[in-house]
């Protein structure tokens, strides 16, 4: 590893406007959808400091670290905030290094150029070592380059992802960079629009290609990799994706450093601006686990993490969790592997949060803390930035959609209590679904094909937890299974009465 001086935070393209560095007020505003038994709560800030927080991770003693995109490095114990780290370059991800299931104190980073490991050397609270791990692609000054953090599977791999910059019209000046001019790719190269993995010896590695902005990466208990895309060129929608390697995700810009493509004219490839579909590119990309409906569930999803609480948050054990920072809101996400095709499950959970969600951890108790910020782009919450964590009470069984999969004769809806099988008929149950278009257009014009109707058919399991829902079923859709008239066995609505399924590979 290398010594690295500390580095100055650098400036992005877009103001952040503070109305107030003020700490939350103590009653925090009740989310619009909040599921029985949980409650959200807003953590104080230090007083006066701009606070964008862009990583989170727990500690086993029961603290919390985070950093910010002001560059800093902060740590909550015991109700009080210290600064271990500070001038870092808008970091994107923070982990606390564990070996043996134990804490060393070493801290890791990732910021826009490197993976950098932070230590306290004389014990005094702060980082007085900043050790470069590994450098993660050169940086162009372009504020959009992020390198979002940040995960470690059992052999000590880190993973991350790498943000292509923003083109901003009339900014790129090499052709083949260009890919269409106005949106993603425009100052690229330096393996920008890529997972990553840096081995324990602090080697650089490509996992997989054409990602446009990857704002989370996550891992689940056995192993696999994820990450999140945010909707745009290329991109009809945000999305969940299983990391495979080498395979490409759809953005050709995040082709320039791929052995294959060095010196090629992309754009030639593509041959027409608009070319819809766009075949050389449809041909070549890997399909998203799960499509994430654009502005209906979220806009710009962050951090995907699993809930290996073992039940101390509630009756989605083993789930993933993801924020989004347009909507401040909260998601559920499961996966079904079928023929060997990633597929899956999504749903609201809790709507909404105090700003931005983009980075979550959970805790040694159990809550779910959530990284906030409205950075600039603006979210529904009411602050500029916020810490906040999501608590279960511990005993309250709330009524919701727990999972939907796919089985022989149809979808199968799991609940997290038993059904009024009355309030479950196929004439009550609405199925709407679609494909989406793939082009260089800003979000390839949305969604394609659209069709609705009742189910037809439907059938209660005898335990009232789930239920099989029939409808005309293809590949490469979305379902939206809407249940407005379901009710609980003792009478309760549900918390969010409908979820989507993505549909890539039916069961023979």
């Amino acid at each position: 590893m290398l010594r690295t001086a500390s580095l100055l935070a650098a400036a992005g393209f877009l103001a952040l406007a503070l109305p107030s560095l003020a700490a939350p007020a103590p009653a925090d505003p009740v989310p619009a959808v909040l599921p029985e038994g949980y409650s959200v709560q807003t953590t104080a800030l230090p007083k006066g400091v701009p606070f964008a927080v862009t990583g989170v991770d727990t500690s086993l003693d029961g603290s919390v670290w985070v950093c910010t995109r002001e560059g800093d490095v902060w740590k909550l114990a015991a109700g009080q905030w210290t600064k271990f780290a500070e001038g870092l370059q808008e970091p994107c991800g923070i982990l606390l290094d564990r070996k043996g299931g134990k804490e060393t104190g070493s801290v890791f980073v990732t910021q826009k150029p490197e993976l950098t490991e932070l230590k306290d050397a004389n014990g005094d609270g702060t980082a007085d070592e900043y050790l470069r791990v590994c450098a993660t692609g050169k940086t162009t000054g372009n504020y959009h380059e992020f390198n979002h953090g940040l995960v470690r599977d059992a052999a000590g791999n880190f993973y991350g992802t790498l943000n292509l910059s923003h083109a901003n019209y009339g900014f790129s000046t090499t052709p083949q960079m260009q890919m269409h001019g106005a949106f993603m790719g425009g100052a690229c190269g330096h393996f920008r629009g890529t997972a990553y993995k840096v081995t324990p010896e602090g080697q650089f590695e490509v996992l997989a290609w054409g990602l446009r902005s990857p704002c989370g990466v996550g891992i689940t208990q056995d192993g696999k990799i994820l990450y999140t895309e945010n909707q745009g060129d290329y991109m009809p929608t945000s999305f969940l994706a299983v990391v495979q390697k080498d395979q490409f995700y759809g953005h050709p810009s995040g082709l320039l450093d791929h052995p294959d493509y060095r010196g090629t004219d992309l754009n030639a490839i593509s041959k027409t601006l608009n070319a819809v579909p766009n075949e050389a590119w449809t041909q070549k990309r890997t399909m998203p686990a799960v499509w994430i409906p654009y502005r209906e569930l979220a806009s710009s999803p962050g951090q995907p993490v699993v809930d290996t609480t073992g039940g101390k948050f509630g009756p989605f054990a083993g789930q993933i969790f993801m924020g989004d920072q347009t909507h401040s809101n909260l998601m559920r996400f499961t996966l079904q592997e079928v023929k060997g095709q990633w597929q899956g499950f999504c749903i609201d959970f809790i709507n909404h949060t105090r700003s931005g969600i983009v980075r979550c951890a959970f805790g040694s108790d159990g809550a779910c803390w959530l990284g906030e910020t409205g950075r600039g782009w603006g979210s529904a919450g009411d602050l500029p930035f916020a810490l906040e964590k999501v608590v279960w009470d511990g005993k309250t069984v709330p009524f919701c959609i727990k999972d939907i999969k796919l089985e022989k004769g149809g979808l199968r809806v799991f609940f997290t209590k038993p059904i009024d099988a009355q309030t479950a008929t196929p004439a009550q149950i609405g199925v709407r679904h679609w494909t989406y278009q793939f082009s260089p257009q800003y979000g390839c014009g949305g969604i394609q094909d659209q069709k609705k109707g009742p189910a037809t058919a439907a059938t209660v399991a005898d335990d009232g937890l789930s239920m099989l829902v029939k409808a005309d079923l293809s590949k490469h859709r979305v379902y939206d299974i809407q249940l407005p008239a379901v009710r609980s066995a003792d009478g309760k609505a549900l918390s969010v009465n409908h979820g989507y399924y993505t549909l890539n590979e039916l069961m023979d």
